[in-house]
């Protein structure tokens, strides 16, 4: 696989740097590190700079530095001016510093402007490749650094920008956490690493590029590519990060970073979040992309979640605008599931996202090629999910589950066996809404071991004849499946065929607008999700105008914003509402009624304190 890097534009690092001085609370002098410079410098300019970085990290534990400046060149760990040629000292790392930003990518000596700084062009590795003699496939890493990279009790005014960091070798003694890490190990730390590429990092436990437990680690801009997490008969996984909370109630955040080609037995090739069942703390992974990742077998249990795994009881997760490519679980003697993303325990969002091309691979049984829920009420929101395969559940497989689906387009999966677009066992009670499952093969749904899966205001390819209501079978006028393209061409029978209040609240606030009573507001474009069409027939339920089904919304005139229990559409909870509720107290006929605000099926009293509880205008 080419070496994929990370480009920084002037914009972007100088916006990232005035996030990162200003949030810096020890404000003071910059040490500067170039491997070309003179023996004996004392770090305070280019042109006396030290040549290992070791030495600027000790002359900045002692106070009053703030910026770590280092040049293109390779820099190792058991290196400094005492020790030139190297210790050989597994155990020696980089330390992060609470209030240091230690910064690479710098042109440093010998360039024109020594403080250029592209990250591409002037790449500053940090390597574990203490003897210089590794060859591919981790051969010849025995003697590599344990951790290339460490951070213990950081605050989040640590650093770490602008580096590769590669070649760690965590298969020491699991006891000293020398299994885990390759890359970084932190326990714990809320620093904050941005603008970095961890590359060819191995843990034999978990975390082959990074491994945090304990804290709010925050990923930007980074690049995960071929780390690895391997060991026989067992190990946990996350090839690319694992992250663990146990005693430290943490909120780590993983944002606009890229996994690629990563591996773990187990599960988790690109990243693995798990947690203990203790209340608090939770993750968010954002406008990442995973593609090419693979966990597999042998280990025990099912091996799952080529993508991402997410056990975590009672944590919040949330996974948004993500995008998940060609992951598969692969196992010899185990179930696989979830070839894209396996996610288990309640309170998990995943909104906005991609799945296509992921798989699942397994003599014993496999699935969810896309995604496998566990044991909660997981929400997919906006997400599409495409020609996925496994031998159960083309697309999304539920175990015990009972997840929603909203405005979700699911097209084009392959079950071996049952259910390619979704499949459901084990009493699971998962709900469909607002969604578009067409071309799935060998037929959309399947339930097994009493799971009852209820499908209501969807476009569903062959029918619907299940718990549910107000279905439809039409051709959804994709507008060039065969390219990828599911937005919805003008005449779809999805258009304005939804229902509002299966949408969720904007309760995270999406679309940055400081509205949170809205319903959400966008669709997978990113455009408004709330459109008239120029035919002006909404066959849904709603006012002034209806959701569309599938994650594109149809284009034409935007409605600003719906709120929830607007019976009347003039965007205030009101009077009027109060009376339209009256007006349909008791059993609701077939069809759209806007007053059954619990989609109970009945007007009652519990939609009358609904609506109370949403009074007034919403702004």
């Amino acid at each position: 696989m080419p070496k994929l890097t990370n480009k920084i534009s002037t914009l972007a690092i100088a916006m990232f740097m005035m996030f990162a001085i200003t949030s810096n609370a020890t404000a003071g002098g910059t040490l500067y590190v170039d491997d070309d410079a003179s023996a004996g410098g004392d770090g305070t300019s280019w042109d006396t700079a030290y040549r290992f970085l070791q030495d600027a990290l000790t002359d900045a534990s002692g106070g009053g530095i703030s910026e770590i400046h280092v040049g293109q060149g390779v820099y190792k760990p058991d290196r400094d001016e005492a020790n030139p040629v190297g210790t050989g000292i597994r155990e020696v790392t980089f330390h992060l510093l609470n209030g240091v930003a230690l910064m690479g990518g710098y042109a440093g000596i010998g360039a024109k402007d020594h403080d250029a700084r592209d990250i591409e062009l002037y790449e500053t590795i940090l390597s574990g490749d203490l003897s210089g003699n590794d060859e591919p496939d981790f051969v010849n890493n025995d003697e590599n650094s344990y951790h290339v990279t460490v951070g213990t009790d950081n605050d989040n005014t640590a650093l770490l920008e602008g580096f590769t960091i590669t070649a760690g070798n965590g298969n020491g003694f699991a006891g000293e956490g020398k299994d885990r890490g390759g890359g970084f190990y932190a326990n714990p730390t809320d620093a904050t690493i941005a603008f970095c590429e961890f590359e060819k990092n191995f843990g034999t436990y978990t975390g082959g590029g990074i491994y945090s437990r304990n804290g709010s680690l925050n990923l930007h801009h980074s690049t995960f590519l071929e780390n690895k997490v391997y060991r026989e008969p067992v190990s946990n996984g996350g090839g690319g990060v694992a992250i663990y909370g146990f005693d430290k109630f943490g909120s780590p955040t993983v944002d606009s970073c890229t996994f690629i080609g990563n591996s773990a037995t187990n599960a988790g090739g690109g990243l693995e979040y798990l947690t203990s069942s203790k209340p608090g703390g939770g993750v968010t992974i954002t406008n990442c992309t995973f593609e090419t990742n693979i966990a597999i077998g042998p280990s025990w249990g099912a091996v799952g979640g080529g993508g991402i795994v997410v056990f975590a009881t009672l944590k919040t997760v949330l996974i948004q605008g993500c995008s998940f490519f060609n992951n598969s679980v692969s196992s010899l003697d185990k179930f696989a599931v979830g070839g894209g993303l396996a996610i288990a325990g309640p309170n998990k969002s995943i909104v906005n996202c991609q799945f296509s091309g992921n798989s699942c691979i397994s003599p014993i049984g496999t699935l969810g090629g896309a995604i496998t829920a566990q044991n909660g009420n997981a929400k997919f929101i906006n997400c599409v999910v495409a020609e996925n395969t496994a031998e159960n559940g083309g697309g999304i497989n539920n175990v015990n589950a009972t997840a929603t689906y909203i405005d979700c387009t699911i097209i084009g999966n392959t079950a071996t066996k049952l259910g390619g677009a979704f499949h459901s066992l084990n009493s699971s009670e998962p709900l469909l809404t607002n969604c578009i499952l067409w071309d799935n093969g060998p037929e959309p749904i399947v339930d097994e071991d009493a799971a009852v899966t209820t499908v209501n205001y969807s476009n569903v390819q062959g029918g619907w004849v299940g718990a549910g209501a107000n279905n439809i079978d039409s051709d959804p006028m994709f507008v060039n499946p065969g390219n990828g393209d599911y937005r919805l061409s003008s005449g779809s029978p999805c258009i304005d065929a939804g229902h509002n209040w299966y949408v969720p609240v904007d309760a995270n606030d999406f679309d940055e607008d400081g509205i949170l009573c809205e319903l959400f507001p966008v669709d997978l474009d990113g455009n408004p999700r709330f459109n008239a069409d120029e035919a002006d027939f909404d066959p849904g339920c709603g006012v002034p105008v209806v959701v569309d089904m599938g994650a594109y919304e149809y284009q034409f005139d935007p409605v600003d914003q719906i709120t929830f229990a607007d019976l009347t559409g003039d965007n205030a909870v009101n009077t009027l509402d109060l009376l339209s509720l009256f007006a349909d107290w008791g059993d609701c006929a077939i069809g759209c009624c806007l007053a059954d605000l619990d989609l109970s099926g009945t007007v009652n009293t519990t939609d009358l304190l609904i609506l109370f509880a949403n009074w007034g205008v919403c702004k």
